[in-house]
C-alpha cells in the first residue's frame, strides 16, 4: 500500500490520481490517493466522536484510530 498526500501536480506516486482508492498502482501493490484519503479521514474522526460519546470519560488515543482506520481498509480490499 502507497500514499500520494499532495493533491496537487505533480502527483507523488505515478499511475495514482488523487481520487484512486485502493487502485492498483504496480502489480500487487494498491495505492490511495489524497482526496480518497480526506475520505478515509471523516469515515474515521466520525466513528471516533461516535465512540467517544458512548465512552465514560470520552477519551481516545491514537492506536484507536489506527485500528478504525485499518478495519476501513481491509474490508476494501477484501471486495475487491
Amino acid at each position: 500500500m502507497v500514499a500520494d498526500v499532495n493533491a496537487v501536480p505533480p502527483v507523488g506516486v505515478e499511475n495514482l490520481i488523487s481520487q484512486g482508492d485502493g487502485v492498483e498502482v504496480i502489480p500487487g501493490v494498491l495505492g490511495i490517493g489524497a482526496l480518497a484519503i480526506g475520505g478515509l479521514k471523516n469515515k474515521v474522526e466520525a466513528k471516533l466522536i461516535a465512540k467517544a460519546m458512548e465512552m465514560p470519560k470520552g477519551v481516545l488515543d491514537y492506536k484507536i484510530g489506527y485500528e478504525l482506520a485499518k478495519e476501513y481498509v481491509y474490508k476494501k480490499i477484501e471486495k475487491k
